[in-house]
């Protein structure tokens, strides 16, 4: 014969109280489930402009606008958003050279740069971005001895980069900001 646990009445409006207090306090501080991106109406329409077209960059950026919304276009149109990539640059360097000369240390870095026009409007001013990995010369043997692996590595920072560029043009004005007088 088994007993259930004994239930006070009491304790009961005391258990919902205290779930309501702690759900006001995350409401409070502003708390969020991180869902999909909500992009500025200005980016409803999207054109993505690179030098090298075939970007593993630009693809994964026009991937993450189509899930948030926004139609991808391939040619640029009158009232649409033009997110320029200017720069993307993916550098790999020896960082530390050990007493016998071999590497022991390596970093990988991501530049990027780019901005946001719509019809000879700036929407958003040149970014800047800058990622970088290190790590020691064990995993660096693993990591750049194999070219997939290096390439799993270039990729986890692209994603880094796409959800960052992302939270910026959740930013985008609509119009363009006001000219200093």
């Amino acid at each position: 014969m088994t007993t259930a646990p004994i239930r006070s009445p009491v304790w009961q409006p005391a258990r919902l109280v205290l779930a309501l207090v702690l759900c006001l306090l995350l409401v409070a501080c502003g708390f969020t489930l991180r869902g999909t991106t909500q992009l500025s109406p200005a980016m409803d329409q999207t054109h993505i402009n690179h030098a090298d077209g075939g970007s593993l960059l630009a693809l994964d950026i026009a991937e993450a606008l189509q899930r948030a919304g926004s139609e991808i276009l391939l040619e640029p149109r009158p009232g649409a958003a033009i997110l320029e990539i200017q720069r993307e640059v993916l550098r790999r360097r020896v960082v530390a050279v050990g007493p016998d000369g071999r590497a022991q240390e390596f970093q990988m870095q991501l530049q990027l740069s780019y901005r946001v026009t719509r019809d000879d409007d700036e929407l958003l001013a040149p970014q800047s971005l800058t990622l970088t990995r290190e790590f020691s010369a064990g995993l660096a043997e693993r990591v750049l001895g194999r070219e997939s692996e290096a390439d799993q590595l270039a990729q986890d920072m692209r994603n880094d980069a796409v959800r960052l560029i992302m939270r910026r043009l959740e930013r985008v004005p609509t119009s363009p900001p006001e000219p200093a007088e």
